[in-house]
């Protein structure tokens, strides 16, 4: 199959094994330097002293790796999604819930301490921030909220279904967001009755794209592939490309051990593995630009063409899924789609390192007005990265 190469460097990177933290950082640095797929904050030098250094190399590697911090604001969606992870939090929804909206889960964490935490982790250095929940804009106070983040140098990301979307658009756009990730899993009403909870809310999730796109904000669609809507995806990418919006295809992943967890609750399928979507791409006259490997997996990047500032990004697991030493024992390892990723927090006070073992889960301790929350984040992401020298990628599909 021919392709052709975009002229930007790949951010794909094998990184070279070393026992030594020190020769990590210099590796790492040498790598992503330069590169389009990265914006990378090194770990500020004030924090050098205050903290373990191998708590500093971690959360450099961490970060250079395109990894997240992803925050959940809220416990409440107006969506009910089958495959919904929600984030490793609780799910009050259940299915066939007829008003999910109504349906609050515990949030004993205050979201004013969550914005000190996303702000100890600008101040670190981090790259990439998630704002996540539930949904964000069911949060009638999401404007004040965002404009809370002392954001630096990090990316600020808002992942959304953006129904609610005229709580930002009634609003000047919010400087601290710098992309909205919204999710688009098919264009057919019947599909958000029948899989994702709701009557209809296709043409209005699309509208609101493109409003939100002219109010200024950078989007991104992001398509949870599924045995439920491959035949989908081809109308999902029409409607991208001509309206110049990013799109990302992640294949749904286990977040509980239920039969249904790829597909509705009357069948069983197993995982759906994106690789056939390359030809549908070529075919759309979207050709691979180069693809990247870290946190999260192995990525492939389309294009039009060169000279495009949109893309459209496949992320197949199936092709590698990062696993340290923190997955060694794990008894969910044969099941696990995710790998290491992002570290989750949220309202509900816990951290969670990965969606499906709760086993990891543990207590996020609210912090006086004279500490911080920076050693919690720093230890959480050291746990996850590990003896870096022991990294590999795992190949093959989730059970």
């Amino acid at each position: 199959m021919k392709r052709a190469i975009c002229n930007f460097a790949s951010a794909a990177a094998s990184l070279h094994r070393s026992a030594s933290s020190s020769a990590t950082s210099a590796v790492l640095s040498h790598q992503f330097n330069n590169t389009m797929s990265y914006s990378t904050n090194s770990t500020n030098n004030k924090h050098v002293g205050k903290y373990p250094q191998e708590y500093l190399d971690s959360f450099e590697i961490y970060n250079k790796l395109n990894a997240k911090f992803r925050v959940a604001v809220v416990n409440t969606c107006n969506m009910n999604c089958f495959f919904c992870h929600n984030e490793g939090m609780e799910n009050p929804r259940s299915l066939g819930d007829k008003t999910p909206i109504k349906k609050q889960g515990k949030e004993p964490f205050p979201v004013g301490e969550l914005v000190r935490m996303m702000n100890d982790f600008c101040d670190l250095g981090g790259t990439q921030l998630n704002i996540t929940g539930g949904e964000p804009l069911v949060r009638k106070d999401i404007v004040d909220v965002l404009k809370s983040i002392d954001k630096k140098n990090t990316r600020v990301v808002l992942n959304s279904n953006v129904l609610l979307a005229e709580r930002l658009l009634r609003a000047p756009k919010v400087p601290q967001v710098d992309a909205i990730y919204a999710s688009l899993h098919t264009t057919r009403e019947s599909d958000f009755k029948k899989y994702l909870g709701i009557n209809a809310g296709a043409e209005q999730v699309m509208k609101n794209m493109v409003l939100l796109k002219e109010h200024g904000y950078r989007v991104q669609i992001n398509y949870s592939l599924g045995d439920y809507n491959k035949d989908e995806f081809e109308n999902v990418l029409k409607f991208a490309l001509p309206n110049k919006i990013d799109l990302k295809v992640i294949s749904l992943i286990r977040s509980n051990l239920d039969k249904s967890q790829y597909c509705n609750p009357d069948e069983e399928k197993s995982w759906t593995n994106p690789k056939w979507l390359e030809d549908l791409m070529e075919n759309n006259g979207v050709q691979v630009c180069g693809t990247r490997e870290g946190f999260g997996g192995r990525v492939n990047i389309y294009k039009t063409n060169d000279a495009s500032d949109h893309k459209v990004e496949i992320k197949n697991i199936g092709r590698g899924r990062l696993m340290t030493d923190y997955c060694n024992g794990c008894r969910f390892a044969d099941k696990c789609g995710e790998g290491i990723y992002a570290v989750r927090s949220g309202v509900d006070g816990i951290w969670k390192p990965c969606v499906l073992n709760s086993d990891k889960f543990s207590k996020m301790e609210i912090e006086d007005s004279s500490n911080d929350y920076k050693m919690q984040i720093l230890s959480v992401i050291h746990n996850m990265v590990s003896d870096w020298k022991n990294h590999k990628f795992v190949e093959g599909s989730p059970q």
